[in-house]
């Protein structure tokens, strides 16, 4: 039989539901605390939510839940527009292995395992796709071991967990990409290039830009200056100046075939207005990577290129690709320096 409330106000709390810290908090017998409403919601809320909370923890949930629920959140919703659309990737995979676990069941050992397959089988997918060798992609692994952690911490944060099986489980080693796409080989490549993927090397390599954010360009982002390009990654805004080239491969944009009397917002447009994924101008570059004889070569790596090329101090460099940190556009500066000798 449960205890007589100090407070005789409140009898009409259901049983292990009490105030805590602003909110009503209930704590089943299973362990841990669900938050369940405001201290200013109705009593009809309250009793709605924790019969919601009770049907859930007598039930049994699934993982599948909590990703679902993370996804719904502020918490999501605040992070940026690029890191959201990865999470949402690694969400499908993730709710593929560990959805139809009982959160509390899963272990650090089940989300290392998860990281050894995960970077095996996106090696698999990789190699495939780009025509390389097969390696592990351990990034892809500490990827989605990211996303995994931010959705237990969230869901401990609120009762749903009683731990995060994450903490503790150790990335998979990376080594730092140093490729240099070296002119002859960024030529051959553009040469055997369709017309959309030699738009979209020009501003990535020029602009030192994602892919994702050349993508997403719409003929609004031409400025009478310069290309506007907002970072999806970072939200750095920035307007990169006309050059010849720059201009010559928004010519070319411009000269994209499209259906007579249609107009489209995009300035990397399919035939019929619609955007181009970042998929398909991804599976050209590999195809002409592969026709052009050019090996292990990354649409990403033209962004190191531009990097690479361009002329300046780290400190230009850094500003240049609007980079947060000097340490990271030291990862893109890939060209191999020429120094002078002891005299």
């Amino acid at each position: 039989m449960p205890r007589k409330r100090i407070d005789s106000s409140m009898d009409w709390l259901p049983s292990r539901v009490y105030m805590h810290r602003g909110n009503y908090v209930y704590q089943p017998k299973s362990g841990g605390k669900i938050i369940l409403c405001p201290l200013n919601a109705g009593k009809l809320a309250v009793l709605k939510r924790h019969e919601q909370e009770q049907g859930r923890v007598d039930n049994g949930v699934f993982f599948e839940s909590i990703i679902n629920e993370f996804y719904a959140s502020d918490t999501f919703q605040e992070l940026a527009v690029r890191t959201r659309k990865d999470y949402l990737a690694y969400g499908v995979v993730l709710s593929q292995v560990f959805g139809k676990m009982r959160p509390n069941v899963i272990s650090q050992h089940h989300v290392f395992s998860f990281m050894e397959w995960r970077a095996k089988t996106a090696g698999m997918e990789q190699a495939k796709r780009t025509g390389n060798a097969y390696e592990p992609a351990n990034q892809t692994a500490n990827k989605n071991k990211a996303c995994l952690q931010s959705m237990c911490s969230w869901a401990l944060q609120r009762g749903k967990l009683k731990q995060n099986p994450c903490v503790g489980v150790k990335k998979l080693k990376t080594k730092a990409r140093d490729r240099y796409i070296n002119d002859f080989e960024y030529q051959a490549i553009y040469n055997v290039a369709p017309l959309p993927c030699r738009v979209a090397m020009e501003i990535s390599y020029l602009c030192m830009a994602r892919i994702g954010d050349v993508m997403r360009l719409t003929v609004r982002e031409v400025r009478e200056n310069g290309l506007y390009i907002e970072q999806g990654k970072t939200g750095k805004k920035q307007i990169k100046l006309w050059s010849d080239r720059l201009l010559a491969a928004i010519e070319a944009a411009r000269n994209l075939p499209i259906k007579t009397s249609i107009k489209t917002m995009f300035l990397i447009s399919k035939p019929n207005g619609s955007v181009y994924s970042i998929r398909a101008i991804q599976s050209q570059y590999a195809d002409a990577c592969i026709a052009a004889g050019v090996i292990d070569a990354t649409f990403h790596d033209l962004k190191a290129k531009g990097v690479s090329d361009f002329e300046g101090t780290l400190a230009d460099k850094q500003n240049a690709a609007g980079h947060t940190t000097a340490a990271q556009t030291a990862t893109y500066d890939r060209k191999i320096k020429t120094v002078r000798v002891v005299k």
